[in-house]
Formats: structure tokens, sequence, C-alpha cells
């Protein structure tokens, strides 16, 4: 017989299965099915759909910028300055606001010998990310198995010394274990000394994590800058191209001649690009609950 186990908080005998999960059998005989657990947590290699980021959307705004300068655009340095300066607010279209009139001296030299036009203002939105990824990662699943099934005779305690426990014969296959909820170090008595531990089931927080896209780069603004003679933008005086990297500085030919309106066209937002990181897998799966069983050899 048995020994009964000294540490009450162990189960009465059970027989016990242990071997592959998916060939767990059902209780030998007449003995009912107790529970089954498991252990050799199988978790599937998984990836995620990679993440990707749309082109930038933004916006461009006219140069804030306009100066006349009494002297060529290679000579600038040092030469007097005249404002030509648009509105505060200005979306581009025609303006005669600070206007600078015809033969204006600048210490015995015209005014307007050159004019120089600021960048576009640019501002970028951002990228958008793709989304979450919607790939399914495969479920872990269980490499072994312990069935448990009923393992007291029915006369129980009757016929057996104090410290005994009346069992049934192990079917080929089973052992005579006791059980304990958790993880336990030690088995409670002498005779159920393998120690095995399963588990009742598993935690699985994997996940792709969510996509994100980085700084912009590479967008551009460019714009058609063009200044007049007249305050209504009839009077054509000189255009240039300008972008939001580069200003322009026009020389004046010939010299003296008033800048009277300006106006910006064909304001073009050119789209850039962002580098996309997350879309990796995090979390974990692993087996929760444990439960030891301690068994005759």
């Amino acid at each position: 017989m048995p020994l009964r186990p000294t540490n009450y908080a162990w189960s009465f005998p059970h027989l016990v299965w242990f071997g592959p999960a998916d060939m767990a059998p059902t209780c030998p005989g007449n003995l009912l099915h107790q529970f089954t657990r498991y252990r050799n947590l199988i978790v599937p290699a998984a990836s995620c759909d990679a993440c990707t980021c749309s082109s930038s959307t933004g916006s461009c705004a006219p140069p804030s910028t306009f100066v006349a300068h009494a002297a060529v655009c290679d000579l600038v340095s040092g030469a007097a300055e005249t404002p030509f300066t648009p509105p505060d607010v200005w979306d581009g279209a025609c303006t005669a606001e600070n206007a600078v009139p015809a033969s204006l001296d600048c210490g015995g030299v015209p005014c307007v010998q050159s004019l120089t036009v600021g960048k576009l203002g640019k501002t970028d939105g951002g990228c958008a990310p793709s989304a979450p990824s919607t790939l399914p990662l495969p479920e872990p699943h269980w490499g072994e198995a312990a069935v448990a099934c009923e393992g007291l005779e029915d006369t129980g305690l009757a016929a057996c010394a104090d410290d005994e426990m009346c069992v049934p014969l192990a079917d080929a296959g089973y052992q005579s274990c006791v059980f304990l909820e958790g993880d336990s170090t030690t088995c409670p008595t002498e005779g159920y000394t393998e120690r095995h531990v399963y588990y009742r089931t598993f935690t699985n927080t994997r996940t792709c994590t969510a996509c994100s896209c980085g700084d912009v780069e590479g967008s551009a603004c460019t714009a058609a800058v063009t200044a007049y003679k007249d305050d209504a933008c009839g009077a054509f005086l000189l255009g240039t191209s300008v972008s939001s990297d580069k200003g322009a500085c026009i020389d004046m030919s010939p010299a003296g001649q008033p800048l009277g309106s300006k106006r910006v066209t064909d304001l073009l937002y050119t789209s850039g690009t962002c580098a996309p990181s997350g879309g990796e897998l995090e979390g974990v799966a692993e087996p929760s609950e444990p439960i030891t069983f301690c068994c005759v050899p």
C-alpha cells in the first residue's frame, strides 16, 4: 500500500498518465477522469506585416521677405536695403503693400538695383502609417499532457494502516501520484518522489506593435514670384522661381525702377517620404497556473 501523504495540503492519490498531448487516453476501466494538465508549451515562430508610410502631406506659404538692395546681387552685402514686404497674412495674391517708388535714392545711388526674395514657408503634415497588422499569429499548443484519473479503492482508508492508503494497481502507462496546486519544490512523503510540474493554461500576450512614421524627408515647396511696375500686377517687371530650400536675387535692369506690386503663383507642395517603424512582434506566451505531481516511480 502507498504511504499516505503526511502533508494534508496534498491530494489523495490519483492514477496519472504522462505523455504526448496528442495521445492523451481516456481513464482506464470505470475510473472517472478528474482533470488534464499540460506542459512543454510549443510557441510557433511568428512574424508581423511590414509597416509602410504614405507620402507626406503638407502646405506651402509665400515668401515673407522681399528686399530691394542699392547694389547688384553679387554686391548686396552691406548695401542699403529697402523693404518691399508683403502683408503679414498673405496667400500670394496680388498686393501693392510697401511699394517702392521709382528713382528712390540711397546715398546717391538708386535704391532698387536688385530684389532679393526669401524662401517659401513649408509645413509638413507627416506621413500616415499603415494599419495595425491583421496577420493572425499562430496559436501556441501543448506538447505533453498529464491525465489524472480516480486513484482510491472503494475501501478508502479502511483496511489500511494509519499511514497507508488503499489505491488500485496502476494500469500500464499510469502512475500513482498526489498533487498540489502551485509549483512545489519538494514532495510530501516517502514513496511519492518523482516530481512533475504541469500547467492548467497559458497566457499569450504576443501581438504586433503599431506602425509609426519618422520625420518627413525630401519634401519641397516651389512657386513662381513676379514683381510689377504698377500697383495692380499689370506691368511686368521681373519674375523668378523660389523654393522652400532657396530664395532668389534678381538684378534690376535698368536700375531705379519702381516696385509697384507682387504676387506668387503655382505654389506647389511636393511630397516627401517617412521611414516606417513598428510592426514588431512583442509579448510572450508562457504557461500559467502550475500544479505539482509527486508520483511513485
